[in-house]
């Protein structure tokens, strides 16, 4: 009896053993079918995969505007790989995505549209594709902690409030072929020291320095026609600056509040300074200019002295 007893405590054993090995199982299937959904998702034929780490590869079908909502609402995406062969990438991709903090786009990118990466304020680093003939409008507005990004050389034009609210980009290289500046498109980029304008740039937008409150040097190029409506307003530690040949007008506070600026060479091109163009200017102490050229009377500051040559 003892032997029949054994033996049947060793079969209840055992069924006791494989019902857990089984629910073990059932969880750990659980878990991943769990995880799978959670890692790899499908949005009107847009899909993208979140990793544990926080990586997320995004792969474009089709438009959407869900799947920018999607992303913005997982808070662990901390660095976006967007896949190989992806050719568009669709307006608000990452619209406020505010974790995120690294993206890296392949060439396979040949059209990348408008605030792809505006308000993202903790993304510092991005690769852009190489093909991308453009950084169009408020592609990194508000970006306030991006200090590396690549303007590509295929670029011809840079669009509206492109880098505005940049607040940490230091430095950036304008390509030889960007021949259109937006308006505002580096506003408030108050930590960015300097920049060269390639010489085929034909237009740089109103306001398009704005509040770059550090920034020292600029060098403008030699088809520019035009210094327009607050170009350089409140650039406080620009120190000289150098106007271009071609140009026939200087615009409405274009330099309003340069407070550094010490020196202004203006060629006998510019027909027109308009009113409070250099208003602000504590340190312009004289400046010469052509007999030809017409000045408002609040152009310059009222202890500006002016030679006409």
């Amino acid at each position: 009896m003892a032997i029949e007893l054994g033996k049947n405590n060793s079969g209840s054993l055992k069924s006791k053993i494989i019902s857990t090995l089984y629910a073990v199982s059932m969880i750990i299937v659980t878990i991943l079918i769990v995880a799978s959904a959670f890692c790899d998702e499908s949005i009107n034929g847009i899909d993208y995969h979140i990793g544990f780490s926080g990586r997320a590869a995004v792969g474009l079908t089709q438009a959407s505007g869900k799947i920018a909502k999607a992303i913005a609402d997982k808070p662990t995406i901390k660095n976006a790989a967007i896949r190989k062969g992806t050719k568009i990438i669709k307006s608000g991709l990452f619209l406020s995505c505010t974790s995120l903090e690294t993206a890296i786009m392949p060439d396979s990118v040949t059209t990348m549209e408008d605030e792809v990466f505006c308000g993202c304020r903790r993304l510092y680093a991005v690769t852009l594709s190489s093909q991308l003939t453009e950084v169009p409008d408020k592609t990194f507005f508000g970006c306030s902690k991006l200090v590396k990004v690549n303007i590509p050389d295929n670029a011809v034009s840079i669009g509206k409030n492109a880098f505005a609210g940049c607040r940490s980009l230091k430095n950036i290289t304008i390509p030889g072929r960007v021949t259109i500046i937006e308006s505002r498109a580096f506003a408030q980029c108050t930590a960015l020291e300097s920049i060269i304008i390639p010489e085929n740039t034909v237009k740089i937008g109103a306001e398009c320095f704005q509040h770059c409150e550090n920034l020292k040097n600029a060098a403008l190029p030699s088809q520019l026609k035009t210094i327009e409506h607050q170009t350089f307003a409140n650039c406080k530690k620009l120190q000289t600056i150098v106007i271009p040949g071609q140009v026939s007008s200087i615009k409405q506070e274009a330099f309003k509040d340069c407070t550094s600026l010490a020196s202004a060479s203006i060629p006998d091109s510019v027909a027109a300074i308009e009113e409070n163009a250099f208003s602000g200017c504590a340190n312009l102490k004289t400046v010469s200019i052509s007999k030809q050229t017409q000045v408002q009377a609040s152009a310059f500051p009222p202890h500006t002295k002016i030679t006409r040559r």
